[in-house]
């Protein structure tokens, strides 16, 4: 009777010792795995720090454009300003000009009169 308390106890102490490694098996495991999801969510994080800092150079280049492109924007109605103010004095340039050929005109045509009219009368003293 006494061996076989002795073979149970035996027994029951392999079933405890494996018990126990098995328990120190799963706790390793266990140990791995959750240093595995740290180091992932410690990567999550730096790559959502990174996407982050991307996003703010982002915006930095697009407020950057935007300027960039007002600043076109301004030049160009300026250009647009100086060619309208450009067109009004070369019309104004023109108008005068044919003005002022037409006063020559209508000095030649004047001075032709008067010689038409002087040579009229010459004739008709002579």
């Amino acid at each position: 009777a006494q061996a076989q308390v002795q073979a149970q106890a035996q027994a029951l102490t392999l079933a405890a010792d494996e018990a126990a490694l098995a328990l120190a098996q799963m706790q390793a495991a266990n140990e791995a795995a959750l240093e595995a999801m740290r180091a992932e969510v410690a990567a999550g994080r730096e790559e959502a720090a990174r996407l982050e800092q991307l996003l703010i150079v982002a915006d930095h280049r697009s407020a950057a454009a935007e300027s960039a492109a007002a600043a076109a924007s301004a030049a160009v109605t300026e250009a647009e300003g100086r060619a309208a103010a450009g067109a009004a004095q070369l019309a104004a340039e023109a108008e005068a000009a044919r003005y002022l050929q037409l006063e020559r005109a209508a000095h030649a045509a004047a001075n032709v009169a008067n010689v038409a009219t002087e040579a009229a009368e010459h004739g008709q003293q002579e």
